[in-house]
């Protein structure tokens, strides 16, 4: 089913709408409704960036825009979402793929923001913060000389949900085959992509390639990309099966011994990506805690 059907079965009419960005279609944009706009609190983020975990489809990323509108109405909520093609895609190319949205980002005050732009980064498993990345390697690559001495992503606080995680070849299957509903097909695709990814990890350690998700983990705690000042919440659970635990929590850790401002929250029944469901008011409640915690960020 594709995106635009699931949205037609729903009942309730969505309060926000989203608009690709011509021709870069996984980067979606929402400005705030004018009447929203008026209310805005004036500590408010006044830009939501959201990275999708991979293969998100729309109507599942609206949970998070909609509840971001009731939250912080007056903010343009701008989506990126994740595809698996970034796996075996070149980094250069991604980043090029990213060049056309950069006038609109610049425009929403992603980019080089003045004194009234105040963004949030909000971002979903690996795939997700593999894409944040890359978009700040590419808002690097787009203007170097204004970024010099500042991170790429000037954001106040950063909500990290189910992530980062690491190499674990279970973990990578399951993250491939999670949206195969059929049984059989799931069986042969865990097959199928296994193989392909033991192959993936024999030509990379042949090739003394740097491991994907290690560069990932690093480029998280990079103040070229990400500032040290913004305040990060780590949310993930003990249940997750694509991510483990331990993996978020070693980095939380290299996080604070950064002197990065860190809030975790440990699950202990929730599944990947999965924390919102079970208690909406907790997770919320710690959005606006991380992002009323946080520092502006210059």
């Amino acid at each position: 089913m594709s995106d635009q059907a699931a949205v037609k079965k729903t009942t309730v009419p969505p309060l926000r709408t989203f608009a690709p960005v011509p021709r870069v279609p996984d980067v979606l944009v929402s400005p705030p409704l004018s009447q929203s706009t008026n209310a805005t609190n004036h500590d408010d983020p006044t830009v939501i960036l959201l990275f999708g975990w991979m293969d998100a489809q729309l109507p599942h990323i609206y949970k998070y825009t909609e509840s971001y509108h009731r939250v912080f109405p007056g903010a343009t909520q701008i989506i990126v979402r994740s595809r698996p093609s970034l796996f075996w895609q070149s980094e250069k190319s991604q980043i090029a793929y990213f060049q056309p949205a950069m006038k609109l980002l610049k425009e929403h005050g992603v980019i080089n923001p003045g004194n009234n732009d105040r963004l949030l980064v909000h971002t979903f498993s690996n795939g997700g913060c593999i894409k944040m990345i890359t978009l700040a390697k590419a808002i690097r690559h787009h203007d170097p000389s204004a970024l010099k001495d500042s991170s790429a992503l000037k954001a106040r606080a950063v909500i990290l949900d189910s992530c980062p995680g690491d190499s674990n070849l279970i973990g990578g299957i399951r993250a491939f085959t999670a949206g195969i509903r059929n049984k059989i097909f799931q069986y042969l695709a865990k097959f199928i992509v296994g193989f392909v990814l033991v192959v993936v990890v024999a030509v990379f350690k042949i090739a003394r390639l740097p491991d994907l998700f290690e560069v990932m983990r690093e480029d998280l705690l990079d103040p070229r990309f990400l500032p040290h000042a913004s305040h990060r919440a780590y949310m993930y659970s003990v249940r997750d099966h694509l991510v483990p635990a331990d993996a978020v929590e070693a980095h939380l850790q290299a996080s604070r011994d950064k002197g990065i401002a860190v809030r975790a929250e440990k699950y202990e029944r929730t599944a990947h990506v999965n924390h919102m469901k079970e208690n909406p008011e907790k997770y919320w409640g710690i959005v606006r805690d991380t992002w009323k915690n946080a520092k502006d960020v210059k």
